[in-house]
């Protein structure tokens, strides 16, 4: 299918979707074209980061590698003229002094271990909004597409070279509480970028459908289909085509002064859907735990299901870094599909205003066999600094020890970040 036959595919859906609330709404706009182009916002993030990695590479071999990088995202978004509004950001990422030191995915390192930030300049960002129909938000073009906790759709912003999806998508908020969403998605820029052979761009017909509805004092209940529908070049098809619907639940209810209760379920059914057959897995997540004086301890455990071994429950779009241990060697899912039991506790420092510490202990197994996959220690600190607006700073460091999967690995990130 055309992009011109996916765009006018999917302007009915969305004309249909905006038909629910006729009403304008009520914004401050700009009194012309040219006003609005010259009258908007511009905004600078930056960070600057150093990772080392120490990966034992098998055979009695080292995989090691450091890099030191500098992200810049720089942005305009304009003021709004009759409802409609645009946003373009720019994403650069420099090397310093060079990408020798480590394998970016792009620059054919192989004797260097993964640090998936390739030097590159990009179109971040670029998109045509549409604010003029009451509690709806229009988008098509390049845009940032988060859901939820990301377990499923993210922009992977871990990274220096965050994940956008080229789209046309709506989101609804006509009836208190609920947030609805629609998107079509025809591409998905990807960490890697264009320059990589098999994990960049990835052109696609997929359909995003996500719900939220807030319970005052109680939580958020969440419902989701994602039909993901690669286009492989050469092929009519992709094994990574499948069919996701699944709903969760989360939130924190208070037990007494300085002690909450929290809490989170998840369960979906991944199958096979496009030119993919033959797949049925299932997603489990459950997590409890109490929060005392900011600080939380909680126990959970996720389970990415296996399909008798043959295949497992994939999240191809999700910003994976945050799940299965910050070593990153769980970002796609085995055949054998993978149980993750982890124990949980950080929060606030408050004798130290702006201070964040956070620890998880992962034991890894196989979920169609059992074996034993590993574990992994994660220790995280970020600080905020209190008389420097919009700047941080944090030190992270994974500590992954195998058993069966995959290799000991250690990881250490040193950076700060500056938003203007």
């Amino acid at each position: 299918m055309s992009l011109t036959s996916r765009l006018s595919y999917l302007s009915a859906a969305l004309l249909c979707s905006g038909a629910l609330v006729p009403s304008l709404q009520a914004v401050e706009e700009a009194g012309s074209i040219s006003d609005a182009l010259s009258q908007g916002t511009t905004s600078l993030d930056l960070r600057l980061r150093l990772e080392t990695v120490d990966e034992d590479g098998g055979a009695g071999s080292d995989l090691d590698a450091q890099a030191l990088t500098l992200r810049m995202l720089l942005g305009y978004k304009t003021q709004a003229y009759k409802g409609w509004y645009g946003k373009l950001t720019f994403e650069h990422t420099a090397a310093i002094p060079d990408d020798e030191e480590y394998n970016s995915t792009t620059n054919g390192h192989a004797d260097k271990a993964i640090i998936a930030d390739p030097e590159e300049s990009e179109l971040d960002e670029a998109f045509l909004g549409y604010i003029g129909v009451e509690k709806n938000t229009f988008k098509i073009g390049r845009q940032v597409i988060n859901h939820g906790n990301q377990r499923h759709v993210g922009a992977v912003a871990w990274r220096q070279n965050r994940q956008t999806f080229d789209a046309l998508r709506v989101v609804n908020k006509s009836v208190d509480n609920l947030e609805l969403e629609y998107a079509f998605v025809f591409n998905a820029n990807r960490i890697n970028t264009d320059e990589h052979p098999t994990a960049g761009d990835a052109p696609q017909m997929s359909h995003f459908v996500h719900g939220t509805y807030t319970l005052e004092d109680i939580g958020k209940a969440t419902g989701y289909i994602y039909l993901l529908d690669f286009d492989k070049t050469g092929d009519d098809g992709s094994g990574s085509d499948s069919q996701t619907i699944g709903v969760s639940f989360n939130g924190k209810q208070a037990l007494s002064d300085g002690m909450k209760l929290s809490y989170e379920v998840e369960l979906a059914q991944q199958n096979d859907f496009g030119e993919r057959d033959s797949l049925s897995a299932m997603y489990t997540h459950i997590r409890g735990g109490v929060v005392v004086n900011d600080i939380e301890f909680s126990l959970g455990m996720e389970i990415l299901g296996s399909d008798d071994g043959n295949a497992a429950f994939q999240t191809p779009h999700a910003t994976g870094h945050k799940f299965n241990g910050w070593a990153d060697k769980f970002l796609g899912t085995p055949p054998d599909g993978l149980q993750d039991l982890y124990f949980r506790v950080g929060g606030k420092i408050k004798a130290i205003p702006g201070l964040n510490v956070k620890g998880i202990y992962h034991i890894f197994s196989g979920d169609d066999s059992g074996d034993d996959f590993g574990s992994e220690i994660d220790i995280v600190a970020t600080y905020k600094f209190q008389d420097i607006e919009n700047m941080s700073a944090g030190a992270k460091l994974a500590f992954y020890s195998e058993d069966g999967f995959a290799t000991d690995t250690n990881k250490l990130w040193v950076w700060t970040g500056w938003k203007f």
